[in-house]
Formats: C-alpha cells, structure tokens, sequence
C-alpha cells in the first residue's frame, strides 16, 4: 500500500488546531496520515486519541506513527462510541475532532477485503471483521425490494431495481461470493450511457458496503453527540468523499448552530461552503477529487 498524502492536510490542520499542547481525536485515523501530519504540528506535551473500527489500518497507523507513542492512544472502536470513550478514559472535553469519513487505499488495495470492484476477491466488505454481515450474506439473503432500497438510498443508483432484480435471477443459479461475480451481474444490469464519469459499479459497491456496515447511521449518531464533547472554542472537522455523507454533516452542524433548550452547545459554523481541492491538487491526488471538508466550532 502507498501511504498517499491525507486529503486537504494542511487546511484540515489550519482549521483544527487552537491550542498546540491540547487534546485532540482523529475519529478515523486510517493508516494515520492526518494523525503523522497533525502531531506534527502539535506540541509535545499535545495528547491524540486514535478511533477506527478497522483493527487492520490501526496496526499500519501504530507502526507509521512510533515516533509520537507517547503521545498517542489507540481505540479498535467505531466513532460513534467517542462520548462512551472519553467518559471510560475521564477526559472530560476536547480541543478539536477530526473525521476523515472515507475508505482507504489500504482497503480499497486489498482483494480479500471486498471493497473494490476491480480486484477479484470474497464479498467481505466489513469494516470490522468482528461483525457477523458480510456483503456476501446481505447480497444472498436480501429481498429484490430491500436490494433495490440500498442502492438507490445509499449508492443514488438510477438502476437499483434493474440491478436487485438482476441480482435475484442469478442467485437463483448460483450464490454470489465475489467481487468479480457482482460486477459483472451489475454491468450487464446497467446500460451503457455516453456520459457516464464514474464506473457503473461504482455506486452499488459503495451502497453494498454502507449497508454492511451501517456507515450512515453510525455517522448520525457520532455528529449528534461529538460537538457536544468539545470544550468552547474547541472544533470539529469533517471529510467527506460523497453527497450523503456531506449533507449529513452539513445538516447536524446547521442544527446545532441554532439554540436548543435541550441541548448543552452551540456550534459556529465555519465553512459556510464545502472546502474542496483545487485542480492542481486533483491533479496530483486523484483520490481526493471528490473530497468535501467542513468545519464548526463550539461556542457555548
């Protein structure tokens, strides 16, 4: 795997930092780019908390980032736990959060894993090989109706009845078990179209692995609570890699900047628009064109 550069560093990093000897949260620190970059930037008496929920990235962030062992702490958690988290370690506030909510080129680069549509391997797909669901098991199990639902509400696929009823008919034969198998029933499934930008797998493989791994739902629950365990002029940073992920974000900051009698903080928000790469930086880190960045900051 190459450790690419993590996406849009150094403004995550303009817009994160206010105290350089605070505490801070990667909330899904990969294989530790942002972290390497922000430990960086940070003073050594700085404390960081490592979440992922993939034990496979944490062991290539442990290894990337020897050099600051002392000041880093790692946790084979999913984000959503950060209150539960925080309260087990008796911090009682943060001064910045971070959250790169994208898929990693380890995963990606990595057959057995089940990520990608262009390596042959097992529908894996978990983020966490802990949980019992496999794309396998969801794909082979499934109704025609659910099928269709995932990917129109989690991929945005125009198809998605083609495709699920597609999926059923070839089921009937033989179970579908790989990478290859799927992408070869979703191609002959979707028509060809002239302005096509992105691979026709491309959507149902990104439905298939949010549906297995609850990604929208353990995203809602971390934005709903994570602001709320800053401390005031604390901020929280947000990377997105697609439009439900980034209206997710943009709708939970929108709300919580508006008072709530039932709620204990106000947010400011601070990227009034998503940040996005610049050509140049398309350019050179094709992985990031579809970054979106947006920040807030607690301000009572």
């Amino acid at each position: 795997m190459s450790l690419h550069d993590p996406a849009l560093a150094q403004v995550c990093l303009d817009l994160l930092i206010t105290r350089p000897d605070g505490i801070y949260l990667d909330a899904t620190v990969g294989p530790g780019g942002h972290s390497e970059a922000l430990l960086g930037r940070l003073g050594g008496d700085a404390r960081l908390l490592a979440f992922d929920w993939d034990s496979e990235v944490i062991s290539l962030a442990q290894e990337r980032l020897r050099a600051y062992a002392a000041q880093i702490r790692f946790f084979h958690t999913p984000y959503s736990r950060i209150s539960a988290v925080l309260e087990e370690e008796a911090i009682p506030e943060l001064d910045g959060i971070l959250a790169d909510f994208g898929l990693s080129s380890t995963q990606l680069s990595e057959a057995e894993r089940g990520f990608s549509f262009q390596l042959p391997g097992p529908l894996d797909m978990r983020f966490d090989r802990r949980g019992r669901t496999t794309a396998a098991n969801l794909l082979n199990t499934a109704s025609a109706d659910e099928l269709e639902r995932i990917f129109r509400t989690y991929g945005e696929e125009r198809y998605a009845r083609r495709v699920a009823r597609r999926i059923c008919e070839v089921r009937k034969r033989e179970k579908l078990l790989t990478t290859d198998q799927l992408a070869e029933v979703v191609r002959r499934a979707v028509p060809t179209g002239k302005h096509r930008r992105i691979d026709k797998c491309t959507r149902v493989f990104q439905a298939l692995r949010i549906a297995v791994n609850n990604e929208l739902a353990e995203l809602e629950r971390f934005l709903a609570v994570a602001p709320g365990c800053l401390r005031i002029g604390g901020r929280i940073v947000c990377l997105s890699y697609h439009s439900l992920e980034d209206r997710a974000t943009k709708l939970a900051f929108r709300a919580q900047s508006v008072a709530d009698p039932d709620r204990s903080w106000l947010l400011r928000v601070l990227t009034r628009k998503p940040i996005r790469p610049t050509r140049e930086e398309i350019h050179a880190h094709r992985t990031w064109r579809s970054a979106r960045l947006r920040a807030a900051e607690r301000v009572a």
